[in-house]
């Protein structure tokens, strides 16, 4: 109701002070004058109109403008490198109804599923890309204090996960088998257990390290439940994107517990007959999981859901541009008709003095697009630092190039010059004898 009242208020105080202004106006002219089609116009009136149209095209140009950039800045998310195979990865939910036998049964179903024509590999993990990872700790070197500590995110894995995402190793091993380890043991108050993990790029920076060479071999400390593990890095992976572009790199720590971890399940498939793929998959499943619901996304829609609200922002950007273009084209329109019924003597005049026709055709454009530079001149510097600002929200974000408000401005003019060309051409072609005869 409240927002439905704004927009009431708002309708109803611009009808009446778009109508106060013209009436204002009216009722100062002279019958006598006004009979004779005789109009003098003030200096006032003039700068006035001029500095509203000015102010409705700084709004416009802002407006237009504003919207290039957030679509460019979507675009350059959309197509980045997110550092792991998002396409063709389908997810499945893993079993909730676990007993003794689920670390079995998931095995034979990624071991089924990997004879299976069309699918490539399949990962069991705790967490996938496109959403905050729940398990977050702290983490530092073996040999530091823990006033060095920071922050890390810990995400289960098992031995095809680089496979199954085509994440890069960039230097060590990843997991085998024999690097299970018991991490979700919480009964005792020490572990002794020295846990394999691999890190990212991210967490190698993180621990102060110079290089993952450097890294590699080297033990840290980080906390999971009750008992610090120590930990050996075996290996260090390239960056990617956890979540979308506007965070930083996450700090990982990927562990291979011998335990029931997996939230989900990974399968990289061909893009060969997918429903049928599909529907194979499930078939294996309910077979293993009968109690279970098999249900399933693709990551990569699942990824750009993050978006969601970045092309919302944009749509209502392009609506209101859209919208201040149109209104502005009206009211050029107008003011072209004025100009022309205010220029008819004048361009006459030149006429008759020998003036081409093309120089009495750019008259009344020519004037209309010094206030449209003069508004860009307003607008573009506004819309630089506001824009600007706005991408530093974005831990990966474009740079701004001159281009991304020279096109606006030129689309803005190209407008304006279709909203006033008929008027212009108009008052070009008109007869001189017609205008000065009773002069």
């Amino acid at each position: 109701f409240g927002v439905w009242a704004i927009i009431l208020c708002v309708l109803t105080s611009g009808g009446l002070l778009a109508g106060i202004y013209p009436a204002f106006v009216l009722s100062g002219f002279e019958p006598v004058k006004v009979l004779k089609g005789k109009f003098q116009q003030s200096t006032t009136s003039s700068f006035l109109r001029k500095g509203l149209v000015v102010a409705q095209f700084v709004v416009s140009i802002a407006l237009v403008s504003g919207t290039f950039i957030v679509y460019s800045q979507f675009s350059y998310m959309q197509n980045q490198d997110l550092g792991f195979r998002a396409a063709q990865n389908l997810i499945i939910n893993s079993p909730i109804n676990v007993d003794s036998t689920v670390m079995q049964k998931m095995e034979l179903f990624k071991n089924e599923l990997i004879r299976t024509s069309n699918i490539h590999s399949a990962s069991m993990t705790h967490d996938i890309p496109g959403k905050p990872m729940t398990d977050t700790n702290l983490m530092r070197k073996k040999e530091d204090g823990k006033e060095v500590q920071t922050g890390t995110s810990i995400m289960s894995v098992n031995s095809d996960f680089l496979e199954t995402y085509n994440i890069k190793l960039l230097t060590g091993r990843f997991f085998v088998k024999d690097d299970k380890t018991p991490l979700y043991n919480f009964q005792q108050n020490t572990d002794p257990q020295l846990h394999r993990i691999v890190v990212n790029e991210s967490t190698v920076k993180s621990l102060g390290f110079t290089s993952p060479e450097e890294a590699l071999n080297k033990k840290i400390v980080f906390n999971y439940g009750q008992p610090e593990r120590t930990a050996e890095i075996i290996g260090v992976i390239g960056n990617y994107h956890q979540q979308s572009l506007q965070s930083a790199y996450d700090n990982i720590i990927l562990t291979y517990p011998d335990n029931y971890m997996a939230n989900f399940i990974t399968i990289n498939i061909s893009g060969n007959n997918i429903p049928q793929t599909i529907s194979t998959i499930e078939s294996k499943y309910k077979d293993l999981f009968p109690y279970d619901p098999f249900t399933y996304f693709f990551l990569d829609d699942y990824f750009n859901q993050q978006y969601k609200a970045d092309l919302k922002f944009g749509l209502i950007c392009l609506l209101f541009s859209g919208l201040a273009i149109f209104i502005a084209a009206l009211g050029l329109f107008g003011l072209g008709s004025h100009m022309a019924l205010q220029k008819v003597k004048e361009i006459s005049v030149r006429k008759v003095l020998g003036a081409s026709m093309l120089q009495a055709l750019i008259l009344i454009p020519k004037n209309i697009l010094t206030l449209i530079l003069i508004s860009g001149g307003i607008a573009l510097p506004i819309v630089y630092f506001i824009t600007k600002k706005w991408l530093e929200n974005y831990a990966f974000h474009m740079d701004i190039a001159i281009w991304m408000f020279l096109v606006p401005l030129l689309l803005v003019m190209a407008v304006a010059l279709l909203a006033i060309l008929s008027q212009s051409v108009k008052t070009a072609y008109i007869n001189p004898a017609d205008t000065l005869k009773s002069e």
